[in-house]
């Protein structure tokens, strides 16, 4: 199982390795170097795109990261993205930096898509490797799934100081042949642990304790084409009007504590979005899922 806590590796090796490719393009590509008929301007700098789900649906919120400049963006609501590399003087090398690099489109729940980059003395090279004319991609970016994630409740509502147990039931399976690792809890935390409630028009975010209440509750399962359903136990009450973490009425998405194991994906990528992201922890909610099922409201 990959080591979620192991700190990113250096940007003089990433830098080395990068390099390397770049060289390595030069080298075996053909006998003349693949950019020398190109101009660069420091202008060149912007990279576009669009991403999308399987059938033609925008993918909204995907984390794009760009490796080595550790630079990120979302896309928005149409799937669209813009990220904008720093000035050549800002890249930490008297010239900028130089050679391929990887842009990578990562939903937790879907295969991971990368975009190579070029980019010599500190400035994308356009009409190179996937960046066309202008920094706009020569293609479409479409996402995979791998894992269908579907999210149901009993009751389906509560009112807001009901302290009655809402069961959460998450049903998990694999798209593909290849199985899935999902983590419900990491190796030394607790058993119980948090279950995240998104308010749908706010988009604020609130936390509830978990329990077992004689549940098995497993540290991780292996996900197949068949489909597992496991069922997580908490309670929407707020204590009295005056509780902070009280939940306003409205509808709520469910967002439980999971992680995904996928070796593909850098430690730094994961850092980018927050230092606390693959915890328990109110930055969990920054790792873009995609899921199905229905709200649960507060009366």
């Amino acid at each position: 199982m990959k080591n979620y806590s192991n700190k990113p590796t250096s940007v003089v090796r990433s830098l080395f390795t990068t390099t390397l490719s770049f060289i390595a393009i030069c080298l075996l590509g053909c006998t003349s170097s693949p950019v020398e008929n190109n101009a660069v301007s420091e202008a060149n700098r912007e990279i576009s795109g669009l991403v999308l789900f399987p059938g033609g649906a925008p993918a909204e919120d995907v984390f794009l990261w760009l490796e080595v400049l550790d630079i990120n963006t979302r896309t928005n609501a149409s799937g669209a993205f813009t990220i904008t590399i720093p000035k050549p003087s800002e890249q930490g090398l008297p010239d900028g930096l130089s050679g391929v690099f990887k842009l990578y489109a990562y939903v937790a729940n879907y295969s991971v898509q990368t975009i190579n980059v070029i980019i010599r003395n500190g400035s994308i090279l356009y009409s190179n490797a996937d960046v066309g004319k202008n920094g706009v991609l020569l293609q479409t970016v479409v996402l995979q799934k791998k894992l269908a994630i579907n999210i149901s409740t009993l009751p389906a509502e509560v009112n807001r100081f009901s302290q009655t147990t809402i069961q959460a039931q998450v049903t998990l399976q694999a798209t593909t042949e290849e199985p899935i690792t999902v983590i419900y809890r990491k190796s030394g935390q607790a058993y119980s642990t948090r279950i995240f409630l998104k308010n749908i028009q706010t988009k604020q975010i609130y936390s509830r304790q978990t329990f077992t209440n004689g549940l098995n509750i497993v540290e991780q399962i292996t996900v197949e084409q068949t489909p597992q359903t496991h069922t997580i136990l908490f309670r929407a009450a707020a204590q009295d009007d005056d509780d902070a973490s009280a939940l306003p009425l409205g509808e709520y998405e469910l967002i439980p504590y999971m992680l995904i194991e996928n070796n593909d994906i850098p430690t730094e990528l994961f850092e980018s979005m927050g230092e606390e992201v693959l915890n328990a922890t109110g930055e969990f909610f920054k790792v873009p899922y995609q899921r199905t099922g229905a709200s649960f409201k507060i009366l």
